[in-house]
């Protein structure tokens, strides 16, 4: 019984350890603020696993108890797994990537967690130190984050947008927005005035720092969850006549400061506000809400190719490729997610992915409303709101290890809930039981001790050693590029699914390469690596245009434009409306000296979208060194109302082609004709008297270089 209690106890240690992995930061790995969170997670989910399972083999009663909730999260796995290795890439779908740590794997461990904190969290008060615990910790989480905002601590994204140690806004919106809805749902279960004020404070002190992420989805999903908790208060409370009378004030608040924000959205403080004016500007045409519905767009064209089991998960950039909308050109230029819950999981895992997350909601519903429990009315509302809230940020972001890790828990607890009666819960699971048969034992327990260590290293060990070697790679290339080259190929040899980063960080040194004092031998053997590890992983991952697009920037940069361009026209086919391939090729076969077909290609990608400023400026750029002086009126002039555009490109035509006086004799009859027809705003006077100036700077910035 003593070795039973041991191994309770430091399953119960390692759980609560898992409330600290927010902070940790891990600035010698690679994506710092991602891998060693996830590496850590991972380690300490393995260890608890396997002692829980020794734990199992000496005391039965711990084995997982059946619940709505646990059939809906073992169902959510099997279809996921089956998704993974059914799609299009099971190798990424189980391993994802080291900037997102997710994939099969990583879900795997939530619910070997799920299964582990539903059995050892067999008590009422367990569970109310856990959640103290939380709080607590989220608490110095927040004065964290008001030490950013005082600038004691460095914001990380390197805005004015709070993000704490764990380095992303969103992330900490959301971690934030959990621990707003335990400490009200612990303040209506409590009894003692004090402890009431101490939960209502750590409730407001979330909420401002919810609020200084400026985080819409969060922010609205806070507001949404508190909205729908005050209504099912003030329409079903029976029992608590004050608490129904507060939470219709504060369904009038929420209207009322709603209303008041619409009618006062104009007004200079919202608009020198970060956070209201994030909200003040929300409309169907501003640039983020825009580029979200087009990356929709994209993922229901892949869910109507994919739609029982969808593509895998860490597949959508395959979607985003395939279907991808020119309009995009002035967002990111790769997304690896769709930015919405519903649609991450329909291209991930098809409808059958996705019913069996929603039931994972609809399990939790059922599992706080049964009849029979040990909540009150007004607990249920908080737990229904927390899920709303949650649910709401999702249709806008993602998520990532803190929120899954929040997540789980929450289940874990609705799982321990869907057990318990209207008794008091205290009173179950307090003494240990018999164990499975000796026979069992003599054979599970052994292969469990000898699986840890083997579990922990391959699961483990090669990828943050990989990792590792990754980040002295990129440390050392611009010091000393053989120690660099040698890094690199020390994270490439550990074969871990860190590879695809690694020479896509490869790739980026040439830079570094070609500009070292190294010997010309040492050089050209790292560059020549380079392109035999982007030519293998083209091979690896042959779907993905992005690697042929990068591998063929390469070539086109070091004088091999026939390689050049064969790797484009292979991206191109993977994703042939996409403008920074099409202007990749048209820019590598103008300085093959195939003028013509440059040309051709360049009005290609001009057309795909003719709102590119990139591509317009370049397709007049190649106008002009072909003397196709209607194209460069129509795409400079009729655009700009002057010839003189302040972009280097076009600057440079003019020069090298002899034509500049030309077009400054062009601008000045243009403008001249135009200000006796009063044909121009002042707006647009301004505008051209701007361009102009920047113009004559760059001119005598190149004058001075040319000397």
């Amino acid at each position: 019984m003593e070795t039973n209690k041991i191994l309770h106890r430091s399953i119960l240690v390692g759980i609560f350890a898992l409330l600290l992995i927010p902070f940790l930061v891990f600035n010698s790995m690679f994506f710092p603020f991602i891998t060693g969170k996830n590496f850590v997670f991972r380690i300490i989910v393995e260890i608890i696993f396997c002692l829980w399972i020794i734990l199992i083999s000496r005391d039965k009663s711990f084995l997982p108890k059946r619940s709505t909730l646990f059939y809906a999260f073992t169902a959510f796995i099997v279809a996921i797994t089956l998704a993974d290795f059914l799609g299009v890439d099971p190798y990424r779908s189980f391993w994802s990537d080291f900037e997102r740590m997710e994939g099969l794997i990583a879900h795997l461990h939530f619910f070997a967690l799920f299964l582990v904190a539903g059995s050892v969290f067999n008590t009422k008060k367990l569970w109310t130190y856990f959640f103290n615990s939380a709080l607590v910790v989220s608490v110095v989480m927040a004065f964290y984050g008001i030490f950013q905002l005082a600038g004691v601590f460095e914001i990380h994204q390197g805005s004015s947008r709070i993000d704490g140690p764990i380095g992303n806004s969103a992330y900490l919106a959301i971690y934030m927005l959990f621990h707003v809805f335990l400490a009200l749902f612990l303040l209506l279960r409590s009894r003692e005035r004090r402890m009431q004020i101490v939960y209502g404070g750590v409730a407001l002190l979330n909420t401002i720092i919810v609020y200084y992420t400026a985080t819409r989805g969060s922010i609205l999903g806070l507001i949404g969850g508190l909205f729908l908790t005050a209504i099912l208060i003030a329409i079903f409370e029976k029992e608590r006549p004050i608490l129904k009378k507060v939470s219709t004030g504060v369904i009038v608040a929420i209207v009322a400061v709603i209303v008041l924000f619409f009618a006062l959205r104009n007004q200079p403080f919202v608009r020198n506000s970060l956070v209201l004016n994030r909200f003040a500007t929300i409309s169907w045409t501003e640039q983020t809400t825009e580029s979200r519905f087009l990356i929709w767009k994209m993922a229901y064209q892949g869910w109507k190719e994919r739609p029982l089991f969808g593509w895998g998960q860490d597949n959508f950039i395959l979607v985003f490729q395939k279907y991808y909308d020119p309009k995009m050109w002035n967002q990111e230029p790769w997304f690896d997610r769709t930015h919405n819950v519903v649609l991450d999981w329909l291209i991930a895992g098809g409808a059958f992915g996705f019913l069996t997350y929603i039931s994972l909601f609809v399990a939790s519903l059922f599992c706080i409303w049964k009849k029979k429990t040990i909540l009150s009315l007004a607990d249920k509302a908080v737990l229904t709101g927390l899920l709303a809230a949650y649910f709401c940020h999702n249709l806008f972001v993602f998520d990532n290890l803190t929120s899954y890790l929040l997540f789980v828990f929450v289940l874990a607890y609705f799982h321990f809930l869907s057990l318990q009666g209207s008794e008091n819960a205290d009173e179950i699971q307090t003494k240990f039981g018999e164990g499975l048969s000796p026979n069992v034992q003599s054979i599970l327990i052994p292969i469990t001790i000898i699986a840890l260590p083997i579990l922990v290293y391959f699961a483990n060990v090669p990828q943050i050693l990989a990792n590792t070697s990754l980040i002295r790679a990129i440390s050392y290339e611009n010091a000393d590029i053989s120690k660099s080259l040698d890094a690199f190929k020390e994270s490439i040899s550990y074969n871990t699914f860190g590879k695809p980063e690694t020479r896509t960080q490869l790739l980026e040194s040439s830079s570094a390469v070609a500009a070292s004092n190294s010997p010309t031998p040492l050089k050209q053997s790292y560059l020549s690596f380079i392109k035999s590890e982007m030519e293998t992983q083209i091979q690896e991952e042959p779907l993905d245009a992005r690697y042929p697009y990068f591998l063929g920037q390469f070539l086109d940069h070091f004088g091999l434009p026939a390689l050049a361009q064969k790797n484009f026209m292979k991206a191109l086919s993977l994703s042939p409306k996409k403008q920074d391939i099409v202007i990749a090729l048209a820019v590598s076969l103008y300085n093959a000296g195939e003028k013509d077909k440059a040309f051709l290609t360049m009005k290609q990608a001009f057309d795909l979208d003719p709102d590119n400023e990139t591509a317009r400026l370049i397709y007049a750029t190649l106008a002009i060194y072909s003397s196709k002086d209607d194209i460069v009126k129509d795409l400079i002039l009729n655009k700009y109302h002057t010839y003189l555009v302040p972009d280097d490109r076009i600057m440079t035509a003019y020069i090298k082609t002899g034509q500049l006086k030309k077009y400054v004799a062009l601008d000045t009859a243009f403008l001249t004709g135009q200000m006796k027809a009063g044909s121009l705003s002042q707006d647009e006077l301004q505008a051209i008297n701007t361009a102009h100036q920047e113009f004559q700077k760059k001119m005598d910035a190149y004058s001075k270089s040319n000397q």
